[in-house]
Formats: structure tokens, C-alpha cells, sequence
């Protein structure tokens, strides 16, 4: 199974950004930042935001570093044949 947050994770990489860093940047513990790039927990909006601003990217931009979980695209895409 393929880790979370693909295009993040290689954005930080590439502006040479660790978990560590990022968790300093944002005020928050490792912890918190390991748990949310596992997919354990959630990223508040306003952690994404931050971290969209930090990497220099749009917030249009948001659900190709943040996407919805596997569960809820299903239901996302399930809705849409529907509706």
C-alpha cells in the first residue's frame, strides 16, 4: 500500500523540508505531524493552508497535497453516478 500524502511528502522533500521542521514551522509536536502524514489523523484546514503557503503552492491546489481519504472518494464518486 502506497504511503499517504504522495505529493506532499516529495514537496518537502524537495524544499528539503523533514517532519521535524515542518513541525516547527507549524508549532506543533512530531508526533502530531507523524500521525497526520500516516493518515492517522486528520490536517486541519488551517495546517494545510500553512503548509501550501509554506511550499509556495496555491491554495487551488489544496486536494492535490490534501486529498480526501480513500473511503470518502468512494463515496464522493458513488454520489455523483447517483446524482
Amino acid at each position: 500500500m502506497a504511503k499517504p500524502f504522495y505529493k506532499l511528502r516529495f514537496a518537502l522533500g524537495e524544499a528539503d523540508i523533514n517532519q521535524m521542521y515542518l513541525s516547527k514551522m507549524l508549532d506543533r509536536s512530531t508526533g502530531y505531524i507523524s500521525a497526520r502524514m500516516t493518515g492517522k489523523e486528520s490536517w486541519t484546514i488551517e495546517d494545510a493552508y500553512k503548509i501550501l503557503k509554506i511550499l509556495g503552492e496555491p491554495v487551488e491546489s489544496l486536494t492535490e497535497y490534501f486529498p480526501p481519504k480513500e473511503k470518502e472518494q468512494k463515496t464522493i464518486k458513488m454520489n455523483r453516478k447517483i446524482g
